[in-house]
C-alpha cells in the first residue's frame, strides 16, 4: 500500500517561490544585453547612485572583489559599464554605467514596477496594507 506524505508549504517556500515569479516574468521578458540577473543586479545598483566603487559592488553582491572584477569586465565588453578613476587617487575606480545603459535601467525599472503592480492589484486594500506592514516588519535591522 502506497502512501503519501502531506506537504506543507511554509512562508519560506512562499516567499521563495514568489521571488522565482518576478525572476520568471523578467527572463521570458527577457533582460537586454543578454544580462544575467546578476548583471542586472548590478546594473540596477550602480543606477541607483550613478556610480559605485568596485568594493561596494563585491559587499552588494556578497561575493569576492575579484568575483566583482569579473563580473565588471563582462559588463564592460558588452558595452554596459565603464571604469572611471578618481582624479586626486588613480588607485580608486568607480563604475558608471554608459549612456545606452542608463536608459537600459530606466526601462527595467518601469517594467519591475509594471510587473509589481500587476501582481499586487490581486490584492483587495487591506490585503495590500496588511503585506506592506509585514514587510516594514520583516526589513527592519
Amino acid at each position: 500500500m502506497a502512501t503519501h506524505e502531506h506537504t506543507t508549504v511554509t512562508l519560506e517556500d512562499l516567499i521563495l517561490t514568489f521571488r522565482r515569479k518576478i525572476i520568471d516574468v523578467c527572463r521570458r521578458e527577457g533582460l537586454p544585453y543578454d544580462l544575467t540577473l546578476s548583471q542586472a543586479e548590478i546594473v540596477r545598483y550602480i543606477g541607483m547612485t550613478g556610480h559605485v566603487p568596485m568594493k561596494d559592488i563585491a559587499e552588494h553582491l556578497k561575493i569576492t572583489p575579484p568575483s566583482a572584477t569579473v563580473a565588471i569586465a563582462e559588463l564592460e565588453k558588452k558595452g554596459v559599464v565603464m571604469r572611471v578613476s578618481d582624479k586626486n587617487d588613480r588607485r580608486i575606480v568607480s563604475i558608471s554605467l554608459t549612456k545606452k545603459a542608463e536608459k537600459i535601467y530606466h526601462s527595467m525599472q518601469k517594467h519591475k514596477e509594471t510587473v509589481l503592480k500587476e501582481m499586487l492589484s490581486r490584492l483587495n486594500e487591506a490585503d495590500k496594507k496588511t503585506l506592506e506592514r509585514i514587510i516594514t516588519i520583516l526589513i527592519k535591522d
